[in-house]
């Protein structure tokens, strides 16, 4: 997992030593599908509260959509303060290149 090994990274901003260790990767009813090479860092990113897996299954011989894959990295440089949160203000509405009156 890319994601969890960059959570490793010494210059992000983010403590990642705080996750939500109420979260396992035994939640995923596929658990036994998920390599045990893998398994630590699936967890991790999961408990980083990072949105993973669908319809509590993880699925991992599976590939990962566009929109999940935006929504993983979208919640991680937030997390990692290195994107601000994104809100869907009128400014933000506005198409390319149109100018705010």
């Amino acid at each position: 997992m890319m994601i969890e090994r960059v959570m490793n990274l010494s210059f992000l901003n983010d403590d990642f030593t705080k996750l939500n260790k109420n979260r396992k990767a035994t939640d995923f009813e596929d658990v036994k599908q998920i390599g045990a090479s893998s398994r630590e860092a699936v967890e991790k990113v999961y408990q980083a509260v990072f949105s993973m897996g669908a319809n509590g299954r993880f699925e991992p011989n599976s590939y990962i959509k566009r929109d999940q894959m935006a929504k993983v990295l979208l919640a991680f440089l937030v997390s990692a303060k290195l994107m601000k949160r994104l809100s869907l203000s009128e400014k933000a509405r506005k198409p390319c290149g149109e100018k705010s009156l």
